[in-house]
């Protein structure tokens, strides 16, 4: 993908592109939970449609997937550069590999509250399926709507002002959930979270695209999602671990988890943040100035690699 969308544009088309992912997505849950709920005695019929449906969709993308072709290769492109070993050894001295060491830690004390936002809801606040699904899908649909938003400010200032703006947040996140246990501030919590991930989300993958060299591209990117994937299952394992011994924070144990969340993302962004420099030209833009609805618009280019 990072071969065929043209560099200026990879904002705006993959925010786009998870947009309509994201939205099929939605309404087809709603769907298969729509077929199960009328066809709720007889089960094994209503499985067997979502299955069969599901194999259905998968073999016609296969065929769409048939028809794509891959881009020409330069013969440059075909040196690599290290070895997977030395890279992975090379991590911390490198801008793109702190990158991942970031994105990494704050995808590990994510985890290690991520889980258990449900059980808490469900064991903790005794919210019905209703209001746990409603709860649930404003995070989804905020996502989809503030997607475009932040593919568009990608593009105009860079991936990594984004991500600088929305980490501010992320830290947040987890805290919110202290401050009450109505359903409709909870709402308004997980819409900010969905606010806050799709911009980060959407930057810190495009980030990759534009920080790799396009020889070594897929190599990077492969490191980048295992470290991020080993992060994500360490953080929910310590935190499913830790959570029975926590003492409670304000009346439940898992608020204190919430805290703890909170707290390592900050450290994170304090301390690892300001390592990672931006990999294109663009001019510096005001936090207030990106945004705006209407944020002005400029032309940028890569920065010469040293």
């Amino acid at each position: 993908m990072a071969d065929l969308v043209p560099i200026r544009l990879r904002g705006r088309y993959f925010g786009m592109r998870s947009t309509v992912m994201g939205l099929i997505s939605l309404a087809f849950t709603f769907i298969a939970g729509g077929i199960l709920q009328s066809l709720s005695a007889r089960p094994f019929v209503g499985f067997a449609i979502l299955f069969g449906g599901a194999a259905l969709f998968r073999l016609l993308s296969l065929y769409f997937l048939a028809k794509m072709h891959e881009p020409p290769q330069s013969n440059d492109r075909k040196e690599d550069t290290a070895g997977l070993l030395a890279t992975i050894r090379g991590m911390a001295s490198s801008n793109l590999g702190r990158f991942t060491i970031y994105v990494a830690c704050i995808n590990f004390g994510t985890n290690l509250a991520s889980p258990f936002f449900s059980v808490h809801m469900l064991r903790d606040l005794h919210f019905n399926y209703v209001t746990y699904t409603i709860l649930v899908s404003c995070v989804s649909i905020s996502s989809l709507i503030f997607l475009t938003y932040w593919g568009r400010r990608a593009d105009i200032a860079g991936n990594i002002k984004i991500v600088r703006i929305t980490s501010c947040f992320l830290p947040v996140v987890p805290l919110l959930w202290l401050a009450s246990t109505n359903p409709y501030y909870l709402a308004f919590a997980e819409i900010f979270s969905g606010f806050a991930w799709s911009g980060f989300n959407l930057a810190t993958v495009n980030f990759v695209y534009d920080a790799s060299e396009e020889k070594d591209r897929t190599k990077h990117i492969a490191i980048y999602n295992t470290f991020t994937s080993l992060a994500i299952c360490l953080g929910a394992i310590i935190g499913g671990y830790i959570a029975t011994y926590l003492p409670e924070l304000l009346g439940y144990q898992l608020r204190t988890l919430f805290t703890i969340s909170g707290i390592s993302r900050a450290i994170v962004v304090i301390f690892l943040l300001r390592t990672i420099k931006e990999v294109r030209n663009v001019p510096p833009i005001p936090v207030s100035h990106l945004l705006m609805v209407n944020p002005p618009r400029f032309h940028w280019r890569r920065k010469p690699r040293d």
